[in-house]
């Protein structure tokens, strides 16, 4: 009998002709340097043929080896010949070093404003002499993979950086480099005979490290090389002629258009003053033209009808739930509201959950108008009539239908009507695991012996992209600020609020993951067994998977799942998509299986050799993974395959539309400023690429030790841009500390609700969540932000353990009496909000995990550091 069958084979032979040769991507313009006249124009002829006045020739006296990490290099200026004259040049010698530092540096005191002069030009010779067998890359292109971290291992290849003295680090050291030789050479330029050109928009330019410079102060001026790789008695010999800073160039990358938007809005953005931000509400939106009574004498007259059908039945009972248990403790009656199937003929208050057949038919449409607007999309619509309140969704939103919608909106009611909040998510708060409904909710409303609704209509919300989450702090703290993902795991949160739900694919089986070893699967160079958790979209796989396929089937759970009740329900194959993702990691199986060359679909034979090659087996296993899984386990089965590390190459291989493909931008340098800037071209292109490819496109991204940082405004112009080209998923890795929560609740919302001003957003926030001491933590973070915004260091994905934006605040002056800098003046505001909030235990108890937090940030910053 077909319900009793083992297996089902799908069976189809499609041909398809194109009477014109495919073009495969729409891509941005290719890079190149551009004038101020915007005419692109030949890096080296332009920087050796500019006006005197734009020209700062950089000395090649003076330079020293680094005090720190000097050993192994050897500095002396040396006569040579470069065409027609003979100059003064720098010549660097770097030997092998047996200190503990593994990167030797040359520097030079020189202070420079790179956003003025920000094209670095010089001509090079590298000569490496000596009998070891050394790696060189003059004759390959490096860049089309980010893996930046292994071009130090060329020995023709040192680091071209620069440093600032003020910064508490100088990254340099540890190997981090603004550059390389190979991202600056210039092979087809005209040079003097013996001589190469290096060409390098410092600003602009692809950054090869994953940390952070300061662009405007520039202390020094430095070259790097990593010499432990040297050995005994060889050398490498640098050499380098007519060095010199230009202005009037731009090396162009991104999207132009936009960048020189973003631009326009930083130059003129100012931070709105609380009580004017105050004045922008989304919620004004919704207010009833008159208040509904819902209580009297503390019996309240209000029920629940749960209409209409749903593919989620836990999400719907919890939705119920939600709504019925908050209004009952913030009103406080003494019956219940009763939850119907079917809508009684009592004159009182009816919350309809879905829509019933008999609504009127201005709620009809009114709502069929918003699902037809917002089609698809987890778009949160409430209509009313009168003491009628009606919820709903998209029923087409992929894969829970209206559910999401519906309980977002039940959310939205009660925080627009009883001030319900979920401000921060539960940490230390607590004894053992606390109950994070009651201990992260603000519930601020309490009602006399009669109540009124004054919330409730006309209400639309359309989220920035289709799917987003930030997954700081719990599951159901990211849920309750709207989020519909919270990462590459789910418990039961996930289905109560009607969420996406995906689990890693790593762990599928439960053959292998994290530490363990796996007999059958993944071998490393020198044969040893690879930890099977990296490395899911190895072809070898297939050993794995015929183990593990009828225990899949079966619905047995794997440890990982054991949060997720043991009930039928719960089983794995209700995920709407299983991750099957790689690690932070450039191995790759080297076992004769996944070497083997293949085919493309074109005919073209791909072997290891080719770069392209482990990108290419990756997606062609995607697809082949996908068809079993589809074919034996789940016909509804969608894979999530993360763009990361070896798999960023756009394959020639068409991808399944079952595959969704989610791109990391690992390591983004700078979050100040937006995704398609020029300095992020390389991510910009990938992105604009993949999107022309894959059905379903999602940016998973990292933001880690937020701190004080603002998030939220470059994050609203980054997904603007991406739903634009076509991402429907948007993700972070993200941490939240007691200094950052404000502002990823912020950053939740601002996705949530597009159209509403961020510092709006925040004024909101700092009202509801800090009481009496409101105005004084919004100025607080504003002026942090302030600070942020007018610095032009990188911000990279985690600031590091130094207090970077706090030392800031010590150097920068303050206008306020009695305060010397901007840092004095932030402790004194958070320190008066913290007594001013005495007599308030929630404003009090949130405020106070600031403060304790920027206590040691600020105390932090006062240290002197030492790099």
């Amino acid at each position: 009998p077909y319900d009793k069958a083992k297996q089902e084979i799908t069976i189809f032979d499609l041909h398809f002709k194109c009477s014109k040769q495919y073009t495969p991507f729409k891509s941005p313009a290719p890079r190149g340097f551009l004038d101020r006249e915007g005419r692109e124009v030949e890096p080296w002829r332009a920087v050796t043929t500019a006006a005197a006045e734009d020209v700062k020739e950089i000395p090649v006296k003076g330079w020293a080896p680094e005090a720190r990490n000097g050993e192994g290099v050897a500095v002396e200026t040396v006569k040579e010949k470069v065409g027609d004259e003979t100059l003064d040049c720098l010549r660097l010698t770097w030997t092998r070093s047996e200190g503990k530092a593994t990167t030797a540096i040359a520097t030079l005191p020189f202070a420079v404003n790179a956003l003025d002069w920000n094209t670095y030009a010089f001509l090079y010779k590298v000569e490496i002499v000596g009998t070891g067998r050394y790696e060189r890359c003059e004759n390959l292109i490096l860049n089309k993979i980010p893996q930046y971290f292994m071009f130090n291992k060329y020995a023709d290849n040192p680091g071209v950086s620069f440093a600032c003295k003020d910064d508490c680090i100088n990254w340099n050291r540890y190997g981090v480099t603004r550059s390389y030789l190979s991202e600056g050479r210039r092979p087809v330029a005209q040079t003097p005979a013996g001589w190469k050109a290096f060409v390098c928009d410092m600003v602009n330019d692809d950054p090869v490290g994953n940390k952070w410079f300061t662009l405007d102060k520039i202390t020094n001026m430095e070259f790097t090389f990593k010499n432990k790789m040297l050995a005994p008695g060889d050398k490498v010999v640098f050499t380098v002629a007519r060095p010199r800073l230009v202005r009037g160039l731009m090396y162009r990358g991104g999207d132009m258009k936009l960048w020189e938007e973003f631009k326009a809005w930083k130059a003129n953005h100012k931070v709105l003053p609380y009580r004017e931000a105050l004045k922008e509400n989304r919620f004004d939106e919704g207010r009833l033209a008159k208040p509904v009574p819902i209580m009297r004498n503390r019996i309240i007259d209000a029920e629940i009808i749960n209409a209409g059908t749903t593919k989620n039945r836990v999400g719907r009972d919890y939705t119920v739930k939600l709504l019925r248990e908050e209004l009952a403790r913030a009103l406080n009656p003494i019956n219940d509201i009763p939850v119907l199937g079917k809508a009684s003929t009592n004159d009182n208050v009816k919350f309809f959950l879905g829509m019933p057949g008999d609504a009127p038919e201005s709620v009809k449409t009114f709502v069929a108008e918003a699902r037809q607007a917002h089609q698809g999309t987890a778009v949160t619509i409430i209509a009313n009539d009168g003491k009628k309140f009606y919820f709903a969704g998209s029923p087409n939103y992929p894969t829970v239908d209206e559910g999401k919608g519906i309980i977002n909106g039940v959310l939205d009611f009660l925080e627009a009507n009883v001030g319900l909040m979920w401000p921060r998510p539960a940490m230390e708060r607590g004894v053992g695991a606390p109950d994070p409904m009651v201990v992260e909710a603000l519930r601020p409303y309490r009602a006399g012996k009669d109540a009124d609704l004054v919330w409730g209509r006309d209400w639309v919300v359309e989220s920035a992209v289709k799917y987003w989450g930030l997954s700081d702090g719990n599951e159901y703290y990211s849920y309750r600020n709207r989020a519909s993902y919270f990462g590459c795991w789910y418990g039961p949160g996930a289905f109560e609020f009607s969420s996406y739900r995906a689990y890693a694919a790593n762990h599928w089986f439960g053959f292998g993951g994290g530490d363990q070893e796996n007999e059958k699967w993944a071998l490393s160079k020198d044969g040893k067994r690879l930890r099977p958790g990296c490395y899911t979209s190895t072809p070898c796989l297939i050993k794995v998977i015929e183990d593990g396929k009828d225990a899949f089937a079966a619905g047995k759970i794997t440890k990982c799942m054991e949060h997720l009740p043991n009930a039928a329900y719960y089983k794995r194959y209700n995920d709407d998509c299983s991750p099957c993702w790689i690690e932070d990691t450039w191995n790759t199986c080297q076992c004769p299986e996944c070497l083997k060359p293949f085919r493309l679909p074109d005919g073209t034979l791909i072997k290891k050799e080719d770069p392209d090659f482990h990108a290419e087996a990756h997606f062609v296993n995607a697809n082949a993974y996908l068809q079993a899984v589809r074919t034996y386990l789940n016909r509804n089965s969608e894979l999530n395959y993360l763009i990361y590390f070896y798999t960023i190459p756009v394959p020639r291989t068409p991808v399944s539309g079952y595959v969704r493909s989610h791109f990391c931008p690992y390591v983004r340098v700078n979050y100040d400023i937006p995704i398609y800037a020029p300095v992020n071209d390389k991510f910009w292109r990938v992105i604009s690429q993949w999107c022309q490819v894959a059905r379903s496109m999602g940016v998973s991204e990292y933001f880690l030790g937020g701190n004080f940082r603002p998030s939220a405004d470059v994050q609203a112009f980054d997904l603007a841009a991406y739903r634009e080209i076509g991402v429907s998923f948007f993700g972070q890795e993200t941490e939240t500390q007691n200094g950052s929560f404000p502002e990823m609740w912020v950053a939740k919302r601002k996705i949530y609700m597009p159209d509403w001003n961020a510092d709006s957003i925040r004024a909101y926030y700092c009202r509801n969540v800090f009481g009496a001491g409101a105005e004084l933590m919004y100025d607080f973070y504003a002026k942090l932000r302030a600070l942020r915004y007018t610095e032009n260091r990188d911000t990279d994905f985690e600031e590091t353990g130094c207090s970077e934006l706090g030392r800031l605040a010590l150097k920068t002056p303050s206008d306020t009496k009695g305060c010397d800098n901007l840092g004095e003046e932030l402790d004194k505001l958070i320190n008066q909000a913290y007594a001013k909030t005495a007599g308030d235990e929630p404003a009090n108890f949130f405020v106070g995990r600031a403060l304790a937090f920027w206590n040691w940030y600020y105390a932090n910053a006062q240290k002197e550091w030492k790099d």
